[in-house]
């Protein structure tokens, strides 16, 4: 639970920061409960400074909201930070201004904050939105900074106060937008933010898990392993990758306004973590979310290998748990060495280190749309993809395939295409995890891009009344898929329902990732008038509910 100033002990000045995770606009099936490990971070760097420091997440207790607002009204707080996101922007704002509107009643000053990819990356948006002041890149020592001298300068504009800190941007009073790139981030801070002061965090797992335990019951579902006591870790600065689509690549680039290589912590430092959160916290399991764990893999001898040298033989020791699992996003890539060898020494390591569950990507098993610019997968082919998917499975890896619907250049036939591999490889023992549309995330390759058409959303500010045009997802080119985009959600409730209703014990849980896919493919098709396809996926469907039911009894 959230609970007030939970361990600040005493404050060496007067200033109160709240840390606010909105509620996620989460789709019909979606589970989420995960501590928001950013905010988590900076709370602690703030109280071991000596800040006094609150964090509402209001997925694990959406009942707070009110508590908060009325303290806020009360003028308890002097800061307040709001996480944002593109994907769920319509209800991140409603947040705000809810925040917003409570503080302008408390006649005190509040200064409201953000930071992170989605702020850093669309900063003039968000400033014209209601935030105040955006932190670009790691904000713990700079926000600490604004915070002090805040205590001081109660009076001064924004920019006076913040008129040397780097990395941050802000809105002049003359409506001139302030964009002051950080600092480069130097290996040591890395280690010092995402090693050192992570061992300090004092996070509240055993809500987050209660959370998750109250509607997990359905997850060990068609061969995935799902570990309510899982703990989320960060192990690399940002991505090596390009792929159009995604902004994780160019955020600390941006913000620092300089291209750097990716920074990692070592493999005794990621094992060192591990043991830490198992000692402390009873995890059980690990979901690295770097965007690729396995980056620079190409001959094995690497910190993936390395790392898992080390969990093998803590586990021979006793030091960790035999039946500790790990997850980790990595790419296809990965796995293939020069001349498309497969990497089958990593595979091993993972597999005898216990991992288990292996995000791969692949998006599409499209040779054209792998290349086009949106994807930008460069160097790898549909073949990759079979090939390195078949031999995860082999050694007994599961795959997760992220699958996008609607990729702009997309014909009908690449869709249903796409659909049919990935329910042929999630009969083989994959996983599977379907988005409906590309999302337009600025700082993306193909966000400023004209050669695509985006869907937009228009929000009015409720104080200044401009109107921000917000792109929402990327049009597919082919009229045929992007009429049937809207769609999609709402049909695929219906399928689930269907489900639902001739088992009932699939009700009042989350529902597993299989058929939450299934219930989009089989909507998919029908929408695109393949009848005779959406009868194959609904068969499928009806096959693996039918040998789970087996099993549970």
């Amino acid at each position: 639970m959230a609970l007030l100033n939970r361990d600040a002990g005493e404050t060496e000045n007067n200033i109160k920061v709240l840390l606010v995770t909105p509620i996620s606009d989460l789709s019909f099936m979606n589970l989420t409960c995960a501590p928001p490990i950013g905010l988590y971070r900076v709370r602690n760097y703030l109280i071991s400074k000596g800040i006094y420091c609150d964090i509402l997440d209001l997925d694990l207790d959406r009942t707070l909201e009110n508590k908060y607002l009325r303290l806020v009204e009360q003028g308890v707080y002097d800061v307040i930070g709001v996480s944002v996101s593109h994907q769920n922007i319509l209800s991140d704002l409603k947040t705000l201004w809810r925040f917003r509107e409570a503080s302008r009643k408390s006649g005190k000053r509040c200064v409201f904050i953000s930071g992170g990819q989605e702020a850093s990356l669309n900063y003039t948006q968000w400033l014209e939105a209601g935030i105040d002041l955006i932190f670009l890149g790691y904000p713990e020592k700079r926000l600490y900074e604004f915070i002090s001298r805040l205590d001081r300068q109660r009076d001064d504009d924004i920019g006076e106060i913040v008129r040397d800190i780097p990395g941050v941007a802000y809105k002049e009073k003359d409506e001139h937008f302030v964009f002051r790139p950080a600092n480069i981030l130097t290996p040591k801070e890395f280690r010092e933010l995402s090693f050192d002061n992570v061992k300090n965090l004092d996070i509240p797992f055993d809500d987050y898990w209660a959370a998750v335990r109250k509607s997990a019951d359905n997850l060990d579902f068609h061969g995935n392993i799902f570990i309510v006591e899982t703990v989320r870790l960060y192990t690399s600065s940002h991505c090596a990758h390009n792929c159009g689509f995604c902004t994780s690549q160019v955020f600390l680039p941006v913000c620092q306004n300089k291209k750097f290589p990716v920074i990692m912590l070592s493999a005794s430092e990621v094992y060192e973590l591990v043991l830490h959160h198992i000692r402390r916290y009873g995890a059980k399991g690990f979901l690295f979310c770097d965007d690729d764990f396995l980056v620079g893999n190409k001959g094995g001898l690497d910190r993936a290998v390395e790392f898992c040298r080390l969990i093998v033989e803590a586990k021979n020791n006793g030091l960790i748990p035999e039946d500790t699992t790990f997850n980790c996003q990595a790419r296809i890539s990965d796995f293939l060495i020069t001349q498309k060898k497969l990497n089958l020494e990593l595979m091993d390591a993972l597999h005898q280190a216990g991992f288990h569950g292996i995000g791969v990507g692949v998006e599409t098993f499209s040779d054209s749309l792998l290349k086009c610019p949106s994807v930008n997968k460069i160097g790898v082919t549909e073949t990759d993809c079979y090939n390195v998917l078949d031999a995860l499975l082999q050694k007994k890896l599961v795959p997760t395939m992220n699958i996008i619907i609607g990729i702009p250049e997309s014909t009908c036939d690449d869709v249903i295409h796409s659909m049919q591999m990935a329910v042929k490889y999630l009969l083989k023992g994959c996983q599977v995890a379907v988005t409906i549309v590309l999302f337009s995330f600025p700082g993306a390759p193909i966000y400023n891009s004209n050669s695509y058409d985006f869907s937009t959303i228009e929000w009015v500010n409720p104080e200044t009344n401009k109107v921000l045009i917000i792109k929402d997802h990327v049009l597919p080119n082919e009229p045929k898929i992007a009429n049937i985009l809207e769609k999609i959600q709402d049909a695929s409730a219906e399928e689930l329902r269907k489900f639902n209703m001739q088992y009932p014990w699939l009700e009042d849980s989350a529902i597993p990732k299989p058929l939450q896919g299934l219930a989009i493919f089989i909507s998919v098709a029908k929408l695109l008038g393949r009848q005779d396809v959406a009868e194959e996926f609904i068969e499928v469907a009806h096959n693996i509910i039918k040998e789970e039911e087996l099993k549970i009894g």
